[in-house]
């Protein structure tokens, strides 16, 4: 019951501000300066660099979290842009993240209410795909075929209660078969989180699944 009343907040919330938006008239206002704001995060974007040294997994504070993305920061809501580039770095096929970020930007219908909510699971696949990393999308419940996965993309809830959504890259070790979760909480000073699997994570940290981005060929 608790969970479903969660749910219905959280729907419920996204629903206010979409209202609020269009009531005020700022929902249009907002779309007309999408050009501009695009063109106003490439610029700032520019002026950063991030080298070839692996996955990214500080987006509290490391520079990846200083890009601008829609109305905000990495910092803030660039988990899943994050997570697709550490994907992509996985499969050898690492791309500049400007680049990345600017792909992201420019593409329609992958920022949720104009990045205040992040990347949408469409758009993190759009991507890959475009990219030469063919994904299939599991759902939360999927539990077992996550736990079997060599790579992917996981989107989740912190907690049955929380309202705060989350994504990582995870790689499964081919000798140990157990995972390592990139980027997972650097608020607190977690960048890597090493566990037996999807599930064990569930089990212990309370995560809640929402879906999964299993990579097919890596």
């Amino acid at each position: 019951m608790l969970k479903n009343a969660v749910k219905l907040l959280k729907e419920q919330l996204k629903k206010g501000y979409t209202s609020y938006m269009i009531r005020t008239g700022k929902a249009a206002a907002a779309a007309s300066r999408v050009p501009l704001l695009r063109e106003r995060n490439r610029r700032l974007n520019d002026r950063l660099h991030i080298g070839s040294s692996g996955y990214l997994t500080d987006q509290a504070a490391g520079t990846e979290g200083r890009y601008r993305y829609g109305v905000t920061k990495m910092a803030d809501t660039g988990c899943e842009i994050i997570a697709v580039y550490n994907l992509l770095v996985r499969a050898g096929r690492e791309k500049e993240f400007g680049k990345l970020v600017g792909e992201f930007e420019s593409m329609r219908g992958s920022k949720v209410l104009l990045g205040l909510f992040g990347t949408s699971i469409r758009g993190m696949r759009a991507v890959l795909e475009r990219e030469g990393v063919p994904v299939r999308i599991l759902r939360g419940s999927d539990l077992k075929q996550m736990d079997q996965a060599r790579a992917g993309i996981l989107t989740f809830w912190w907690s049955e209660t929380s309202m705060r959504i989350h994504t990582v890259m995870i790689e499964q070790d081919a000798r140990t078969h157990r995972i390592t979760a990139y980027n997972y909480d650097p608020w607190h000073g977690i960048y890597r989180l090493k566990a037996a699997s999807v599930s064990e994570l569930v089990r212990h940290r309370g995560i809640r699944p929402i879906a999964f981005l299993e990579a097919k060929e890596i």
